[in-house]
This record gives C-alpha cells, structure tokens and sequence, in this order.
C-alpha cells in the first residue's frame, strides 16, 4: 500500500514541476504593464502556443494517471489519487487560461517587451 502512494506521489511531484516548466516568464510593473522575457510579439506568441501544448500533453497524462485506480474500491487512495489529479488538472487549465490572457494581451499591445 505505501508503495503505491509512494509511486502516486512521485508521479504527482513529477507532473507538476514539468507543469511548471510550461510558465512562460513575466512580470508586471505597478503601471499594469505587462513585460515578458522575449524579444517581440510574435517569439511570445510561440512561447504561449509552446506552453500551450506541453499543458494538454500534461492534462491528458494526468487523466491517465486518475484512471489507473478502481472506483469499486473507493479507500483512501482512490481518494487521495482523484483529489490529486483533480489540482493537477484545475492547475494546468488555469494556467491555459492564463496564456489565453497573455495572447489576448499580446493582441492589444498591452505587453512591453
């Protein structure tokens, strides 16, 4: 039993730093002005599409990851492994959305670069 909520928890901790390696840099300046680590719109615009897919990659391996446990046995790690992949999978679409604002952005020239 503690092997596999090992293993649950290491594939956890993997897809989530491999989702954080999906951030695309920026910060903003007390302006509100947007300012990203790239050197024009249309390099920032491919960060964001690269970001983009390297994040439905990781949805869909997290889905894999929830289906690997029995709903007919609904213990504590069925439990755990569902809420887990559940923030997992909300992390990476928030961080879609994100990008979706960053283009979005990008489209209105609000970003400094």
């Amino acid at each position: 039993m503690d092997d596999q909520r090992d293993k649950l928890l290491h594939e956890c901790y993997v897809v989530q730093k491999r989702l954080q390696e999906c951030n695309v840099k920026f910060h903003i300046e007390e302006e509100s002005k947007l300012i990203m680590d790239s050197s024009s719109p249309s390099e920032a615009m491919e960060l964001l599409a690269t970001s983009d897919n390297r994040i439905g990659l990781l949805i869909a391996e997290v889905e894999k990851m929830k289906l690997t446990t029995s709903e007919d046995n609904p213990g504590t790690d069925y439990l755990v492994r569902k809420m887990l992949t559940e923030v997992l999978t909300d992390n990476a679409r928030l961080r879609k959305q994100v990008n979706s604002l960053l283009r979005c952005s990008l489209s209105g020239h609000g970003v400094q670069f």
